[in-house]
C-alpha cells in the first residue's frame, strides 16, 4: 500500500518533514517541525495532525485556551511558589475550614475581585517578588490587594500582624520576634504555640527536639 506523502504540507504550526513509523496502536507517525522553533522536530499522528485535533508541538496549548469562546492567556505557573501563596490567600478568606479562617475571612479580609485570576494578581506584585520573601498586608484591617499588599522577609512579617503581641516571661518583655531571636526557636513556631494553639508561655519556650519541620517558610 502506497503511503501517503505530505512532506512540506503545513497544518496549523506543524510542517510535515518526512514520515517516521507505524506506531504501537497501527497509526502512522510523522516528524513534524513547529514554527516556534523550527530546529526542534516533533513525532505527530498522521491523523491527529490532518484532522486538525493536533496544531503545533504543544506551545499552542501552552499560550492559550478558550473559555466561553475568548481566547486566553495561559500563565503556566500553576505549579509554582506564586501561585501557591494567591490560592493560600484565596482559602483563608474563603474557607470556613481553613484553620485561619477566624483571623481572615471569618473578621472580612477579603481579596481584591481581579485577583480571581492568577494573572491579574502576577501582573499587581511581581515586580518585587522574590522567592525568599513572603506576601504581607501593609494594613492588617484591610484585606489583600496591590495598595494594601508588599514582599516582606518573615521577621517583618511576623512584626506586622494583627496578633503581633508583647509577651513578659522571667522578668522580660518582648514581642513573639524579638523573643524568637533570643532563645533561637523559629518564629512561626512560637507564633502558632501561642496564638493558634494557646499554649502558656512556659510551655510555648520549650524547645522541640526536632525542630526542622517548623522551619518550611510561612507562605
Amino acid at each position: 500500500m502506497k503511503r501517503r506523502d505530505i512532506t512540506g504540507q503545513i497544518f496549523g504550526r506543524l510542517t510535515a518533514i518526512k514520515f517516521a513509523k507505524i506506531d504501537d496502536k497501527k497509526k502512522t507517525v510523522w516528524f513534524f517541525k513547529c514554527s516556534c522553533n523550527p530546529k526542534k522536530i516533533v513525532e505527530k499522528s498522521l491523523n491527529n495532525v490532518i484532522q486538525g485535533v493536533t496544531k503545533s508541538c504543544g506551545c499552542l496549548g501552552i499560550e492559550q485556551y478558550r473559555i466561553n469562546g475568548h481566547l486566553r492567556l495561559r500563565h503556566g505557573m500553576s505549579r509554582s511558589r506564586p501561585y501557591n501563596i494567591l490560592m493560600a490567600i484565596k482559602k483563608r478568606c474563603t474557607n470556613k475550614k481553613h484553620p485561619y479562617y477566624k483571623n481572615y475571612g471569618g473578621r472580612g479580609i477579603s481579596f481584591d475581585p481581579r485577583w480571581k485570576k492568577f494573572e491579574n494578581f502576577w501582573e499587581d506584585m511581581k515586580e518585587t517578588y522574590k522567592d525568599n520573601l513572603e506576601i504581607d498586608r501593609i494594613d492588617n484591617n484591610m484585606g489583600y490587594s496591590k495598595n494594601n499588599c508588599r514582599w516582606t522577609t518573615e521577621k517583618e512579617n511576623c512584626n506586622n500582624r494583627r496578633s503581633h503581641r508583647f509577651i513578659t516571661y522571667r522578668g522580660e518583655t518582648h514581642n513573639i520576634t524579638q523573643w524568637a531571636e533570643k532563645i533561637g526557636m523559629p518564629i512561626k513556631l512560637i507564633y502558632d504555640r501561642i496564638v493558634r494553639f494557646h499554649w502558656p508561655v512556659e510551655k510555648a519556650f520549650n524547645k522541640p527536639k526536632h525542630t526542622r519541620i517548623w522551619t518550611k517558610k510561612r507562605i
